[in-house]
């Protein structure tokens, strides 16, 4: 049958005067969102129903109570089949809702003044207000539509590439539209892990991945670019 044409979208993304992108989508046309619901927000988030086949690759958000929010990333790094806690990432920040209703989740890392590098993650460094650390990540989810526990989303990524400034120009901004499911577990126990070190079993390139915290597993690396 014959759709109705106002089931699909094109989209230009703009930063300024300068065009981003464009987005070709199917959707529909309406004048109003369902807003998040701040009591609701707490819990586990990630690309549940997406066809990845290897359960140790794994990317989920755990926002709690208090508004500390953890991202982490899994991946069985040296290839032998079972993950080990050194293959897992835990990347520290906080969430809120911004003046538009939209859920911002963060991600700080370590950062001394002057070197102009980012260190790596720590429980330490939640805060970019807190000494020593900065803010690399910001994400924003515009819920666009809700089903039970699987969440439409409006997607977006700032990488902050220049540390403790925030400068628009020289940082990385991208779009996309997205679902997560949220979750009463997470994918992966991280305390059922064995602590046992995989590094004298990766190569060069996959271990310098781990140590700086950057790399998604490889499945999710479309959806979750990092630097």
């Amino acid at each position: 049958s014959e759709q109705d044409g106002t089931d699909f979208f094109v989209t230009e993304l703009f930063e300024g005067d300068d065009k981003n992108g464009l987005m070709v989508g199917e959707g529909k046309i309406s004048a109003e969102y369902p807003q998040w619901n701040t009591r609701n927000i707490p819990g586990i988030y990630d690309y549940e129903d997406l066809a990845f086949d290897d359960p140790n690759d794994q990317f989920w958000f755990e926002l709690h109570e208090n508004g500390n929010a953890e991202t982490f990333s899994s991946g069985d790094w040296d290839e032998n089949g079972t993950l080990t806690a050194d293959e897992v990432t835990t990347m520290y920040g906080q969430w809120s809702l911004d003046s538009e209703g939209q859920l911002v989740i963060t991600r700080v890392r370590e950062y001394t003044e002057g070197d102009g590098r980012y260190g790596g993650y720590s429980e330490a460094c939640r805060s970019a207000d807190t000494e020593g650390c900065a803010l690399y990540h910001t994400r924003t989810w515009k819920l666009i539509g809700q089903t039970d526990e699987q969440f439409g989303l409006y997607h977006k990524h700032h990488f902050d590439y220049t540390p403790g400034t925030s400068t628009d120009n020289e940082d990385y901004i991208t779009y996309d539209v997205r679902t997560l499911f949220r979750k009463s577990t997470a994918p992966i126990d991280i305390a059922s892990l064995s602590e046992k070190s995989v590094k004298n079993k990766l190569t060069s390139k996959r271990l310098n991945a781990i140590i700086k915290n950057k790399k998604p597993s490889t499945k999710y690396s479309k959806l979750e670019i990092m630097d």
